[in-house]
């Protein structure tokens, strides 16, 4: 019994694609990143006039360019914080391994694998030893 060659290349064209969206996605996802510095830089210029109030200064572009680095700077010393003191990296791997199902599975593998080289190594330390 052979596989209709119409439905593998059905599912190689569906294959093909569910990666195409896939590495779109991910582009979307390392863009979204910078969507908070521009969505910043867009707040301070429609917030400008209730800015320039508060800080007496007339242009709106000194205040844009005075206020949107600051606040990449602001933003830029709390991720150093979560990085250097929190180690925020390390704990949302941590936590992600936790929810992963497949990680106790692999982790046991790991282990059965690491009983039966131990064993092994055990025999042939006693052969030689013989």
């Amino acid at each position: 019994m052979t596989a209709d060659p119409h439905s593998d290349n059905i599912r190689k064209e569906l294959s093909r694609w569910k990666w195409f969206f896939f590495n779109q996605k991910y582009r979307f996802d390392l863009g979204h990143q910078f969507l908070a510095m521009v969505n910043f830089a867009l707040l301070v210029i429609a917030a400008s006039d209730k800015l320039r109030y508060y800080t007496s200064v007339q242009r709106t572009w000194v205040l844009v360019a005075a206020a949107v680095p600051l606040g990449f700077l602001g933003m830029w010393l709390v991720g150093f914080f979560l990085d250097r003191f929190v180690k925020y990296g390390q704990a949302c791997n941590i936590e992600a391994v936790k929810r992963n199902p497949l990680w106790d599975e692999q982790k046991a593998y790991l282990q059965r694998i690491e009983a039966r080289l131990g064993i092994l190594m055990e025999r042939t330390a006693t052969r030689e030893g013989n």
